[in-house]
């Protein structure tokens, strides 16, 4: 589902950038963190690891 779901997003705003970050993000709140509202979803964080956004409870600073 999550693979799915996500181009769904994609490019729909012109501030869309960093998407491998913003791909972490979103799979990080799709999977450890449905409950969390809101999704704080932002292209400025950085694209760090997959494991690293979990670990930053998926915001990486």
């Amino acid at each position: 589902m999550l693979s799915v779901c996500f181009p769904l997003f994609v490019g729909r705003t012109p501030y869309w950038k960093n998407q491998s970050g913003l791909y972490d993000q979103y799979s990080c709140h799709y999977g450890y963190a449905a409950t969390k509202n809101p999704w704080n979803i932002e292209p400025w964080r950085p694209d760090v690891s997959t494991l690293a956004t979990i670990i930053a409870k998926c915001n990486p600073k």
